[in-house]
């Protein structure tokens, strides 16, 4: 735990989400400061929903309807209170940088696109912090040389050319 808070800037907090059971999940949330653990009881409605999401990443085709991408969307906005409740929420609210680590399947979940607030100006987690995956904890511990500071490069397309998915309208405000 000492170590990964060393690691993290005063600007950063890390999320870490474990299974310890198919209902179960433990979440290790650090700040350089705090570190805190919540565990996160999942009813069955909100596991039916996890293993739909789950069961949609991993059977979806090549091309995605607008109907398929607005009903993804509509289940990432059911599982957000579920996998970022309001407690984890407030104990890294005011971090510019968000360092994520999903256990397992967890991984393809869109953590960054979660709603997390009723503000309809920056209801999603990437407005309000900058997002970074990583595969574990310890890959924090790594010596890294690169810079912290400074802008961000993203690229959005927001126009595939291929009829098989649907623009995203959003991608260059993004």
């Amino acid at each position: 735990v000492d170590a990964v808070q060393r690691a993290l800037g005063d600007e950063e907090a890390a999320l870490s989400w474990f299974w310890l059971s198919d209902e179960l999940l433990l979440v290790l949330v650090f700040t350089r400061e705090l570190s805190h653990t919540f565990t996160i009881e999942l009813s069955a409605q909100q596991h039916s929903q996890f293993e739909r999401w789950i069961v949609s990443m991993s059977t979806m085709a090549a091309g995605i309807s607008s109907a398929i991408a607005s009903e993804l969307e509509d289940l990432v906005d059911t599982l957000a209170p579920t996998f970022l409740p309001t407690n984890i929420r407030e104990f890294v609210q005011g971090k510019s940088r968000l360092i994520l680590s999903p256990h397992r399947a967890l991984h393809l979940l869109p953590f960054h696109a979660m709603r997390i607030a009723d503000n309809v100006d920056k209801p999603w987690l990437i407005q309000h912090a900058a997002v970074r995956y990583v595969p574990n904890l310890a890959s924090l511990l790594l010596e890294w040389n690169g810079n912290r500071t400074g802008p961000v490069l993203a690229i959005g397309i927001n126009d595939f050319g291929d009829t098989g998915f649907p623009p995203l309208e959003n991608a260059k405000l993004e």
